[in-house]
C-alpha cells in the first residue's frame, strides 16, 4: 500500500457557500477561518462573518487565487459598515497541488469594531423588517393569483 505524500494536498471542490473551518488545535483557540470562493458574492461572506463575530472575537477571511479579490472586498464592506476592524493582512504563495503550481493567498484577520453591538442590532432589525415586507408581498401576490385563477 502506497503512503500518501504529506506535501500533497488533495483536490477539494469549493462549494458555493462560505465554509467555516474548525480549529484543529483545540489547545490554542484561535480565530474561526472563513474560506472564500471566488464565485460567491462578497455579501454572502459579510453576513457570515457578521454572525461569526457575534460569538467570536476574531474571524479570518482566507482566499486563494481569484478569491483574493472577494476576500478584500468582503473585508472592506465589513469595515465600511462598522462591523469589523482589520487586525492584520497576510499574503503568501500557496502550493495547491503539483500541476497548478502556486497561487496567491491572502488571510485577513478581522476583529469586532467598537460599534459592533449597535450595528448588529440595526442589521437584525432591518433583516426582520425585510422578512416582514417579503411575507406581505408574497401574501399579496398569492391573493392576486387566486383572484386571477378564480372566474367570477
Amino acid at each position: 500500500m502506497a503512503e500518501a505524500n504529506p506535501e500533497q494536498v488533495p483536490e477539494t471542490k469549493q462549494e458555493d457557500t462560505p465554509v467555516v473551518e474548525e480549529q484543529k488545535n483545540k489547545e490554542a483557540e484561535g480565530p474561526k477561518v472563513v474560506r472564500v470562493a471566488g464565485a460567491t458574492p462578497p455579501v454572502r461572506y459579510v453576513d457570515n462573518v457578521t454572525r461569526q463575530l457575534k460569538v467570536n472575537e476574531e474571524v479570518q477571511l482566507s482566499g486563494l487565487g481569484i478569491a483574493v479579490t472577494t476576500v478584500v472586498t468582503a473585508a472592506e464592506m465589513l469595515k465600511n459598515q462598522g462591523v469589523a476592524e482589520i487586525k492584520s493582512i497576510e499574503t503568501s504563495m500557496a502550493r495547491v497541488h503539483e500541476r497548478a503550481g502556486q497561487k496567491p493567498k491572502i488571510v485577513i484577520t478581522l476583529v469586532k469594531s467598537s460599534r459592533f453591538d449597535e450595528v448588529y442590532e440595526v442589521k437584525q432589525a432591518m433583516a426582520e423588517e425585510n422578512k416582514e415586507i417579503k411575507d406581505l408581498l408574497k401574501a399579496g401576490r398569492d391573493a392576486m393569483q387566486k383572484k386571477i385563477a378564480t372566474p367570477e
